[in-house]
């Protein structure tokens, strides 16, 4: 996962000199991690390496599926109970993500 992160140019940007001293001593020093304590950092740290390294389509994904959930409220609101649906029809979350994925930069609604 350290390899990856460096690769990928986000384990500086996204850890500070403690979290990358952690992440690098830990394996060599121990096999099997037994403190509750060290294997919580140690979970946090991977868990802020995988959000980082996800891909643009997935973080999209995300804010198309918020998207989704919040256009079928509306709807539901105006009357049009049918749109519960919405929510979950892939269909309709991937197209609201590609919009997502075109819209250029700062035009957000």
């Amino acid at each position: 996962m350290r390899r990856r992160a460096l690769r990928r140019g986000v384990l500086y940007r996204v850890l500070d000199s403690v979290d990358r001293a952690i992440l690098r001593l830990v394996p060599m020093i121990v096999r099997r991690v037994r403190s509750p304590h060290l294997g919580v950092i140690l979970v946090d740290i991977l868990r802020r390496l995988r959000d980082a390294m996800d891909g643009r389509f997935k973080r999209s994904l995300a804010q198309g599926i918020s998207r989704a959930r919040k256009i079928a409220n509306l709807a539901v609101g105006w009357g049009y109970l049918e749109a519960r649906l919405w929510a979950s029809d892939e269909g309709f979350i991937r197209y609201l993500t590609v919009l997502d994925l075109n819209t250029p930069s700062g035009w957000g609604f």
